[in-house]
């Protein structure tokens, strides 16, 4: 039996509803696992690290995904989440919003310490 394989023609990034929920949270997991390799590895190298997430959630969950369709996912994820964050904060820069989807709101609170964020881009006083 072959493994269930996300929509291939995955495009729009901001349509969350074609992974299914665990999927979701095992990218999210496995993105956290590698932060250190994201905030060391130069963008342009990364590639190879969306390979080990993408094989990652297959051996896992055995859901055939794409490097690439991980990167979309994660981008939207981190779209999302910042959408979510600058609604409940009234939006202060008057940056454009959406209403948030089902998955903005389910995963907001394992977004919400933003590990994806290089700390060394913060400037300390």
């Amino acid at each position: 039996m072959a493994a269930p394989t996300i929509n291939p023609q995955y495009t729009n990034r901001n349509n969350l509803r074609e992974w299914p929920l665990d999927a979701t949270e095992a990218l999210i997991k496995r993105r956290r696992f590698y932060r250190q390799d994201f905030y060391t590895t130069r963008l342009q190298d990364q590639a190879q690290l969306w390979i080990r997430i993408s094989n990652h959630i297959f051996n896992v969950l055995f859901i055939n995904v794409t490097a690439a369709q991980c990167r979309q996912k994660w981008n939207s994820l981190v779209y999302g989440y910042e959408n979510l964050k600058r609604l409940m904060n009234d939006n202060p820069e008057g940056y454009r919003t959406y209403t948030p989807s089902y998955y903005d709101r389910h995963f907001y609170h394992k977004m919400s310490d933003e590990f994806w964020n290089d700390p060394s881009n913060y400037l300390f006083n």
